[in-house]
């Protein structure tokens, strides 16, 4: 009788899918614009996420010294001029709901999404070391019209164009924010909030004509 073999066979090869592979600022922009792109369809604005980890394990440059002043982040101000403008276009949804009641089922997604925008880069802006604390009017001061206030139409057609206008603005600073930003994840956040944003005017544009 012949004795039974024991040898094992080699074990496999580790799958690459776990292999950990830092992406590349240009293959980030690459992935990320390509399909903001190409999937600008209904299926996107249903699942228009940014798909962000803002726990503290996503932050990085972790473990400085006690005595080190921590470095400033070159991407702050692009960040903290993105926050700003979310927060400018969700002045400007409530605005135009409030003066047009009836637009606010009509307009319920885009602000949902806005608000997703807004969460999204106040996180990346704190973990930065940026202020993400709302402006307050000076003290004494009677507030006044001026650029941040929103101006809403009359005309309820006239302010989903108004709204289509800041949508058209928003996509074409998200993509400058994307080109000069240096953090891939920066980059990828930001890709998809543009990716986003286009879709908005995709879709209001046609709500509008």
């Amino acid at each position: 009788m012949n004795a039974p073999t024991n040898a094992s066979s080699p074990a496999p090869p580790p799958s690459p899918a776990f292999a950990e592979v830092s992406p590349t600022r240009r293959g980030v922009l690459r992935t990320t614009l390509g399909a903001g792109v190409l999937g600008l369809t209904g299926g996107l604005l249903a699942a228009c996420t940014t798909g962000h980890d803002t726990g503290p394990g996503s932050s990085r440059g972790a473990g400085h010294g006690l005595d080190a002043a921590p470095t400033p982040d070159p991407d702050l101000p692009v960040l903290t001029s993105a926050l700003t403008e979310e927060r400018a276009l969700l002045a400007a949804y409530a605005a135009t709901v409030a003066k047009h009641p009836d637009l606010r089922k009509q307009l319920s997604g885009y602000v949902r999404r806005h608000e997703e925008h807004l969460a999204a880069i106040t996180a990346l802006t704190r973990r930065a070391g940026g202020s993400t604390a709302s402006p307050s009017p000076t003290p004494g001061r009677t507030a006044s019209p001026g650029p941040t206030s929103p101006v809403v139409p009359d005309a309820g057609g006239d302010s989903v164009t108004a709204l289509l206008a800041l949508e058209k603005a928003a996509t074409a600073a998200r993509r400058t924010n994307v080109r000069v930003v240096r953090d891939p994840e920066h980059a990828r956040i930001l890709a998809s909030i543009g990716a986003c944003e286009s879709a908005h005017v995709l879709t209001l544009g046609a709500g509008s004509s």
